[in-house]
């Protein structure tokens, strides 16, 4: 799989991918007028992600809208999850993104997203969720490492999360696995920092891999910027 985000700043649009080669990730940067050539980022040295056990099967790619950073997640054949953080130059390391799940819910699903935070008293800080094989958890990227594990729920098979581009708010979909117990769709919110409890928003039962199907939006909005309204 491949994703694609602009850095916010620069406007600069990066394109990333798993190579069949287990570890590997390649990436290119169009600048506006041509694409950089093929680098494998993350290391000097082969494999790039260590503790990925099989190629990548899922990857996301998620800008910070308050600078050029993007965080980048891939989940492998093996349902190993991991991150990396681009910094708009050059990319961290496993010093500050140690995997955060050997098992994941299944191979089949995108079990995990990500999202920075638009809350400006939280700007640079990111959450992941994830469907761990038993329940659902999160944890807290605080602009240099993550935080601790969070586990709640039922099984997770897709996670989808977006930040309000306004208000700050975070919503989390997720659509849990058919070998959860109640095989629902639920949704929760962090608002103000805190997270609330899933609300079940439709109570099974439940397909399995149909790849995206949970979808969130946030209502139309329209800021006025030196007295113009401005539609995204």
């Amino acid at each position: 799989f491949i994703e694609v985000a602009y850095e916010h700043l620069s406007g600069r649009a990066m394109f990333i991918w798993g190579d069949t080669v287990v570890g590997n990730h390649y990436y290119r940067i169009w600048d506006g007028a041509a694409l950089s050539a093929a680098n494998i980022p993350l290391a000097a040295a082969t494999p790039h992600i260590p503790a990925m056990g099989d190629e990548a099967d899922w990857v996301r790619l998620v800008p910070d809208p308050t600078s050029n950073r993007l965080m980048y997640g891939v989940q492998d054949g093996s349902r190993d999850l991991n991150t990396r953080l681009w910094n708009g130059a050059a990319w961290d390391t496993a010093v500050q993104h140690p995997e955060h799940d050997p098992t994941t819910e299944n191979v089949n699903d995108r079990n995990f997203d990500i999202v920075f935070e638009t809350d400006p008293a939280n700007a640079g800080k990111a959450w992941l969720l994830w469907g761990n094989g038993g329940n659902t958890s999160r944890k807290q990227w605080n602009g240099a490492a993550w935080g601790g594990v969070t586990n709640f729920g039922d099984d997770a098979a897709l996670v989808q999360l977006m930040a309000h581009p306004r208000t700050g708010t975070i919503f989390a979909g997720i659509y849990q696995a058919t070998g959860s117990a109640t095989d629902d769709i639920t949704a929760l919110q962090n608002v103000g920092g805190a997270w609330s409890a899933e609300t079940i928003i439709w109570g099974g039962a439940i397909t399995s891999n149909l790849y995206e199907r949970v979808f969130i939006a946030p209502e139309r909005y329209v800021p006025i910027i030196n007295w113009r309204e401005i539609y995204p």
